[in-house]
């Protein structure tokens, strides 16, 4: 959980790339998630290294934006293709990464609406 109050500006990053081995016999994926808040004139800055999923490995990923009105977003969702040197190109079972960015509506406008990326 991520909160960026009003004026304020954030940046995320990893140390490193997230690192994904292979599945357990159960094949039961790994999985991340995100959900942050950005409020009026808030900035929030999501810059991680990739995903690297390795040979037999499953990942999932949700990250979920709600953003204010007047709330900005700069969002970096990215994958390497495993560990090439070792010939394990796009080698995983299964990767699924969603985006979804919702504008928080004003008083008494609609509900918002997700835009999945």
């Amino acid at each position: 959980e991520v909160e960026v109050e009003a004026g304020a500006a954030l940046l995320l990053t990893t140390q490193a790339s997230t690192k994904v081995y292979r599945t357990k016999r159960d094949g039961i994926a790994a999985t991340q998630s995100l959900n942050a808040t950005v409020d009026d004139g808030g900035l929030l800055v999501l810059a991680p290294d990739p995903v690297v999923p390795y040979e037999s490995a499953a990942y999932e990923q949700r990250q979920r934006f709600m953003l204010s009105p007047a709330a900005s977003l700069v969002a970096v969702d990215w994958v390497g293709a495993g560990r090439v040197s070792r010939g394990e190109r796009w080698a995983f079972s299964h990767f699924a990464s969603r985006n979804e960015v919702l504008r928080r509506p004003e008083a008494g406008a609609a509900p918002a609406k997700a835009v999945a990326v």
